[in-house]
Formats: C-alpha cells, structure tokens, sequence
C-alpha cells in the first residue's frame, strides 16, 4: 500500500517517517496505541492525473484524555505502479483545534 519512498508526516513536530519499514511501524503503533481515527475516505476530494493521483480528507479523532473529538485532516499523493501505493501522507489539526460534535 505504500511506495519505497513513501514520505509521511503527522502532527507532531518529530513525526517525519520516510521509507516503507519506518512508516509500515508508526502505522501499525497508531493502529493499536492512537486516538480513534475516522476518516470518510467515500468524502474525499480526489484528483487523477496519469498515474499519480492527489487527496483530501476531514475526519474526526478522539475522544482525547478530556473526552472530546476533533476534526483532523489527512492529504497526499498516490502513485500507480501495478496498483495504487501512497506516496506522501500529511496529517494536521486546524488552528485553532476544531470540535467536532
């Protein structure tokens, strides 16, 4: 699902992951240790050109340690090889966070 040379950035300052093992980790931890994650992929803005492709998400995570969920945004690229494989993966927050009820 992920190019050699994916590139993955998430919300914290150190969370710069490059390479498939280091991003195949960090996904698997937030799969079992992260806030649940809700991202509407059939809501997605999707553009295609060729073979690489371009996306945005608005999602949800939560609930955090007081209880309450924010809405959280996912953007990257894809690549078509013999399919589809994320290239580049950004996660952010809106400033100032955003609740979602």
């Amino acid at each position: 699902m992920f190019s050699d040379d994916i590139a993955y950035i998430g919300i914290a300052s150190y969370e710069f992951f490059s390479g498939k093992e280091s991003v195949r980790k960090l996904t698997i931890w937030d799969w079992e240790k992260w806030f649940d994650l809700k991202i509407p992929f059939e809501k997605a803005n999707i553009r295609i050109d060729n073979n690489v492709a371009w996306f945005e998400a608005v999602g949800e995570s939560g609930p955090w340690r007081n209880g309450k969920t924010y809405e959280i945004r996912m953007v990257g690229s894809l690549i078509k090889k013999d399919k589809w494989l994320f290239k580049q993966i950004c996660f952010s927050y809106p400033a100032p966070l955003k609740e979602v009820e």
